[in-house]
């Protein structure tokens, strides 16, 4: 009898420790930090215990010892750390922490790489961007970056996203180009996207790209010049903001991205196109029209003569000189 309130008793004094235990466990486990802000920070790999050294350090436990000893416990339970950028929101506790970090809830960040930027205008982009890493070897060839919103965790390089924009490129290329129109006017998926390029200078608008593309594809056939002002431009900036109006001797400028002084295709696309002038490019609209011009409001005026033009062209000054 004796023996079985001993054995009783000693089951109780367990039961008893384990539930103490328990709730202090629990509690520490649970409990709510004192750090009163979000906490981003990059966890780099290491052991459990450097894990908690830097948890302690970034302020996002109370104690390192405790917090390793809960990392071990967790370990043992199968949460494995993934190591990366996380945002740890304020109060967390380490509980909340070790659950962040085992789903590998990492903080995602993005980049626009807009269409009709040239490569030099999107490596600046690049290295304005403080949380992508290391520096970029060489300006990227004209054309070949598909411009997007591009996602990407921390360690991601500038040179990882470049790759990203050339292979997103060349997929596209790759489907589209043996769908191209009998009539698009080039010959090389490179020449598609020199044409591309240019109409994305030339307009912003949708409705109408396949209409200047079919513009171009006429000179083309006809065997008269591109004639393009964007080409211009690149020929004197090379990928970068003029800063000014095109001047009349900018027109005469020799330079193989000239237009206005050159047959046929420039050397290389002039920017970036986008997917919808990539397009505009290999299904260019069958029409007569020669020349266009920016009315100033919404959309470009079309001719098929240069009288034409030249009487469209009065008009939209004579109109812009009424509303001043």
């Amino acid at each position: 009898m004796r023996r079985h309130r001993n054995f009783s008793k000693g089951v109780s004094l367990v039961f008893g420790f384990v539930v103490v235990f328990s709730l202090l466990f629990a509690f520490f486990l649970c409990k709510r930090s004192s750090y009163v802000a979000d906490r981003t920070f990059v966890l780099e790999k290491g052991s459990l215990r450097k894990v908690a050294e830097f948890l302690k350090r970034e302020h996002v436990v109370s104690s390192e010892n405790l917090a390793l000893f809960y990392l071990q416990v967790a370990h043992c339970l199968g949460y494995r750390i993934q190591f990366g950028e996380y945002n740890v929101p304020s109060r967390a506790s380490l509980l909340k922490v070790i659950i962040i970090l085992n789903r590998g809830q990492r903080v995602l960040h993005k980049i626009c790489l807009p269409s009709g930027f040239s490569s030099l205008q999107i490596v600046r982009r690049l290295k304005a961007d403080k949380n992508l890493l290391g520096d970029i070897e060489k300006t990227p060839e004209e054309g070949s970056i598909m411009p997007d919103t591009y996602f990407f965790y921390y360690p991601t390089t500038r040179m990882e996203i470049i790759a990203r924009g050339q292979r997103a490129m060349q997929d596209f290329m790759r489907i589209e180009w043996p769908k191209r129109a009998k009539n698009c006017p080039a010959k090389t998926p490179h020449e598609a996207l020199i044409l591309a390029s240019i109409v994305e200078k030339e307009t912003h608008y949708p409705f109408e790209r396949h209409l200047v593309a079919g513009v171009f594809a006429h000179r083309l056939k006809i065997g008269m010049k591109l004639e393009t002002d964007p080409t211009v431009i690149y020929a004197v900036a090379r990928g970068d903001r003029l800063g000014r109006p095109i001047r009349r001797s900018d027109l005469k400028f020799v330079d193989p991205y000239n237009t206005y002084v050159n047959h046929g295709f420039p050397p290389t696309p002039i920017a970036n196109p986008s997917k919808a002038s990539i397009l505009a490019a290999l299904h260019p609209e069958d029409t007569e029209y020669l020349y266009f011009v920016y009315n100033n409001e919404s959309c470009h005026v079309f001719s098929k003569t240069f009288e034409e033009h030249k009487r469209n062209i009065a008009k939209i000054r004579a109109k812009k000189a009424q509303k001043k």
